[in-house]
């Protein structure tokens, strides 16, 4: 909806009564409370979601470079790029992980050179970047970080929850576990049992745990 609509299904009048109502009602709450809400209807949160969106943008233009294409000039104009471009900001201006933020400006990136991508995998790609941590995409990287098998000695007989742990020490194991959970659920890796021992003897690639939706998904993030 456009302000135009808006200003035509709202009269001002109407507009300028609605601010009253909310300030009188702010108004009765606590100081504690009514401060940090009355900021937001001031702007400060507004000021501070346009901030977030510059760093993407900032983010984009390094990464875009002297990038030039035909094709990618042309499907910047579609509404399929703009659609999934005002999502991706939005996404951006709600999120208070900068790392996470940096990820959106990296979709974008290759979704402006690899224009020719499937619409609705490009669209379920941006939704699940929306719905993770930025721990799942750590975890997912580092599966796929070395592709090297490796052999698993009798002495030293792991699980797959291990192996991820010597890969991304910074998490516990249960917490490793319920990321893997929710990349299978995702469907970005294949289930197993990442907590059962790995057979001795036999040589393993972790990265083989990684599904090619999986694979597909980290060439947006790359």
């Amino acid at each position: 909806m456009t302000q135009k609509d808006e200003d035509e299904l709202l009269p001002s009048s109407t507009t300028s009564e609605t601010a009253i109502d909310i300030s009188a009602t702010i108004a009765g709450f606590a100081p504690w409370i009514g401060g940090p809400l009355s900021s937001l209807l001031s702007g400060v949160s507004q000021a501070r979601k346009m901030k977030r969106i510059k760093e993407v943008l900032v983010e984009l233009k390094g990464r875009i470079g002297d990038f030039q294409s035909e094709v990618s000039k042309e499907y910047v104009k579609t509404e399929d790029f703009q659609d999934l471009a005002e999502k991706a900001l939005l996404s951006a201006a709600s999120e208070r992980s900068e790392e996470k933020r940096k990820l959106f400006a990296e979709f974008l990136t290759n979704d402006i050179k690899s224009p020719d991508k499937p619409y609705d995998e490009k669209q379920r790609f941006l939704k699940l970047l929306e719905d993770m941590q930025i721990s799942h995409v750590f975890v997912l990287r580092a599966m796929a970080e070395n592709p090297s098998p490796v052999t698993i000695a009798s002495e030293k007989s792991r699980s797959l929850s291990q192996e991820l742990l010597l890969r991304f020490p910074e998490h516990s194991q249960e917490t490793a576990n319920h990321i893997y959970k929710d990349l299978v659920e995702w469907r970005l890796v294949s289930p197993i049992d990442i907590n059962a021992p790995l057979v001795a003897g036999t040589v393993y690639k972790i990265a083989d745990r990684i599904t090619p939706l999986g694979y597909r998904f980290l060439m947006y993030i790359a």
